[in-house]
């Protein structure tokens, strides 16, 4: 698919372009973000040698979910449903999640500065990401402010079995959240930087056809931009959830990137008229038609988390 990419200088002169992005094929692109390229490599940098470190100590700094963290590194921790209903596990993706700005209840490694890459990339994106919801004008039409950004370093494993069923590094599914901001994939073989492998990488569905295409994101200056559900349901449809997944590739190569999400105020209270509020999750969690952010969210994290 051809990606709109707007330059980050021009954004309020193309406000037109960003919005038909976002409604009619669910992602956008935007060049030349200050600092964006050169920290992304930064970045890249130091995630690299987190990953390389022994599992056990990696697995050190995994979040005690049964006392609510949720920051810090995970393996194989999402599953996600098929069209035929039928869970898959993302057993090849790694995850270290953090909020943006830093937090105290941030988890960070004693072995690597992680947290100074991290942060500095997380927090370009959140100013960018930020601009664009103020553009868009969806902070005050849809009632959502004081936004915060919940960060997520991604590697996805090497994989040689080419015969086994699970054709992804991660399943079809819906960011749950309000914007989503993406950082162009790095790929690695054989410690290597190479290109994006033919069939491999981001896939998204337009909101406006039923099949999914291919995303090239080759220039490493260029920013991502997508849309969560709750975002949808905010804005009673005007913008629409995208929908996407990562395909895997079979060549020995490992994939690195970060995502950062937008969340509201978890006390943000909507009431909804999107489809999405058919949708179980606000069905079983809305009081008098009207839900929270933290309902939302928690309804999800219990929907998609491994048991």
């Amino acid at each position: 698919m051809e990606l709109d990419i707007i330059d980050y200088n021009d954004m309020s002169l193309h406000k037109d372009i960003l919005i038909e992005a976002l409604k009619n094929k669910g992602i956008v692109g935007v060049r030349n973000i200050p600092g964006f390229k050169e920290n992304s490599k930064n970045y890249i940098e130091i995630a690299r040698k987190f990953c390389a470190l022994k599992e056990d100590i990696k697995n050190h700094y995994a979040p005690d979910r049964d006392k609510g963290q949720t920051e810090g590194f995970e393996i194989g921790a999402e599953q996600f449903q098929d069209s035929e209903g039928k869970w898959h596990i993302d057993d090849k993706k790694c995850s270290f999640y953090a909020c943006i700005p830093d937090q105290e209840k941030n988890i960070w490694p004693q072995e690597i500065d992680l947290r100074s890459a991290y942060c500095a990339l997380g927090e370009i994106m959140f100013l960018a990401g930020k601009k664009i919801l103020n553009l868009l004008d969806l902070a005050e039409s849809m009632g959502l402010k004081n936004y915060s950004g919940y960060g997520r370093m991604l590697h996805y494993l090497k994989d040689t079995d080419s015969h086994k069923n699970q054709s992804y590094w991660c399943n079809p599914h819906y960011d749950h959240g309000v914007f989503t901001a993406l950082m162009p994939a790095y790929y690695y073989q054989n410690n290597s930087l190479v290109a994006e492998p033919d069939e491999a990488g981001l896939y998204v569905m337009p909101t406006s056809q039923a099949s999914y295409e291919k995303i090239y994101a080759h220039d490493k200056s260029v920013c991502l931009f997508q849309v969560g559900q709750f975002g949808q349901l905010a804005s009673n449809d005007k913008i629409k959830a995208t929908k996407h997944f990562v395909k895997k590739s079979y060549e020995n190569v490992e994939r690195f990137t970060f995502a950062l999400f937008f969340e509201p105020d978890k006390k943000t209270k909507i009431t909804s008229h999107s489809v999405l509020a058919l949708d179980s999750r606000y069905q079983d969690k809305q009081l008098d038609g009207a839900i929270t952010y933290q309902d939302w969210s928690r309804a999800s994290f219990e929907m998609y988390r491994v048991p």
